[in-house]
Parts: C-alpha cells; sequence; structure tokens
C-alpha cells in the first residue's frame, strides 16, 4: 500500500485526535488518466475523531470489519464475492469489488508490480477466521492478502444492516 507524503505528519495529526487507523485507511492512491495524459496523484483524507463518533455513527467497536482481499482477475473476484454472500454461508454482507489497482511489493527477494483488483468486504468479527479460509483455498495465490481493519464508527443503520445480513 502506497502512503501519501502526509504520512510523516502522522503525529501531528494524532496531537489533534486523529487515530492512526483512520490515516491509514484514508491514505488513498488515486491514479487517473487526464486528457494530458498525467498519472498517479495522491490524496490523503483525515477525518477527526468527532466525525468518527458522532451522534449520527455509531463509537467504538462494532463487531463489523472490512476485509481486504486483492486478487489477480475479475474472474477470481466474483468466485470469492460469490462464494462469500451465498446465503448458505453468509460470510459477509456486501463485497465490492475495485478494480485499477497496481500493487507494487516485495516477494521472493525482488519488488514485483502487478495490476489487481481490491475486494472490500463487510462482515463481522467473528467470521473472519472462517472468511480467511474461503478466500485463501479460492485463491490462486501462494501467499494471497486478507486483512481486516475494525469499523469504529459511520452510519448505525449501514452497520445494523451487516449484521442483519449476515444474520440472516
Amino acid at each position: 500500500m502506497l502512503l501519501s507524503p502526509y504520512w510523516s505528519d502522522l503525529s501531528k495529526h494524532r496531537r489533534k485526535g486523529w487515530s492512526t487507523a483512520v490515516v491509514i485507511a484514508f491514505s488513498l492512491v488515486l491514479v487517473y488518466t487526464g486528457t494530458s495524459g498525467r498519472r498517479a496523484t495522491s490524496t490523503t483524507l483525515f477525518l477527526p475523531r468527532s466525525i468518527m463518533s458522532s451522534s449520527e455513527g455509531t463509537s467504538g467497536a462494532s463487531g463489523a470489519v472490512v476485509v481486504y482481499v486483492t486478487v489477480p482477475s475479475q474472474e477470481v473476484a466474483e468466485k470469492i464475492a460469490a462464494l462469500l454472500v451465498n446465503p448458505d454461508h453468509r460470510l459477509a454482507a456486501c463485497v465490492n469489488i475495485v478494480p485499477g489497482l497496481t500493487s507494487i511489493y516485495w516477494w521472493n527477494g525482488e519488488v514485483q508490480k502487478d495490476s489487481e483488483l481490491l475486494l472490500m468486504i463487510k462482515t463481522e468479527t467473528r467470521l473472519v477466521s472462517n472468511l480467511t479460509e474461503v478466500v485463501k483455498s479460492n485463491h490462486p495465490y501462494d501467499e494471497c492478502e486478507v486483512i481486516s481493519l475494525p469499523i469504529v464508527g459511520g452510519s448505525a443503520s449501514y452497520i445494523q444492516w451487516i449484521h442483519n445480513s449476515i444474520s440472516g
């Protein structure tokens, strides 16, 4: 994951009450091709803790998580997504498939660069272990990315929808 130049200012933003997780989660790299043919613009969005815990949303741990999984193709993305939201298993309420990622990483002692897609999976903390097993058994990579981040704020009704969708 590429972090913006603002990452070096983390301590300044933490003093303002912004959590490390918020800085990481919203430190996005936006890749676009404009009319001038330029590529790769970095944008960082910092949200104050007051927004994350407003009366409109929830504060603290909600029991819900977002799981990130990178995949090499649309076919693999749709296969894994369908398995996770399958009504017989209910391991996820929703899977977003985000195309157009470029991943640069270390593998076997060398820097690699690949085009990938990102799965953004909304589920519950208690299901991450089972979800990870399903992903790993249906993923073509030797070591696939499966990481979960807690949902610590947001729309209370959306977070409730995640729980309701998984419970049936």
